[in-house]
């Protein structure tokens, strides 16, 4: 998901433009499509010479971040909630709390940027062969 500073809402997957209003989510784009710096000083593309639109959707903005964070919460009180309510057969409620937990983590890593994502997913990678090794018997 990618959000969009322009207008204020969210675009599904990763796009270069806003789907709702059109403006650049890489950076100011010029008319053939090159993504610049978002610096307001910059009037022409580095690339092409042509002119850069005046409005940009890019820049840091925390919402996915706090979207995320709440999906995260959300899902560890139901994974909670799951547990108590099923205290008579604790096989059924691990298997819903490790379902939820699955669902939520796939939907927050959908929320997260790519830059993040991977460095999340190189961060288990990494703690995975620490824990477990290589598989190389040598």
């Amino acid at each position: 998901m990618r959000w969009c500073k322009n207008c204020g809402k969210v675009n599904t997957e990763w796009p270069s433009r806003c789907r709702h209003c059109g403006a650049g989510l890489d950076g100011r784009l010029c008319t053939r499509g090159h993504s610049n710096p978002i610096d307001p000083r910059l009037s022409f593309c580095g690339e092409c010479g042509q002119p850069l639109e005046p409005k940009s959707g890019a820049g840091f903005s925390p919402t996915p971040y706090l979207i995320a964070l709440a999906v995260v919460i959300l899902m560890f009180l139901l994974s909670g909630l799951i547990l108590f309510i099923f205290k008579e057969d604790p096989f059924m409620a691990a298997l819903f709390a490790i379902l939820i937990l699955v669902f939520g983590l796939r939907l927050v890593f959908q929320i997260l940027p790519p830059g993040v994502r991977n460095l999340v997913r190189d961060a288990v990678n990494l703690l995975m062969r620490l824990v477990f090794g290589t598989g190389n018997k040598g």
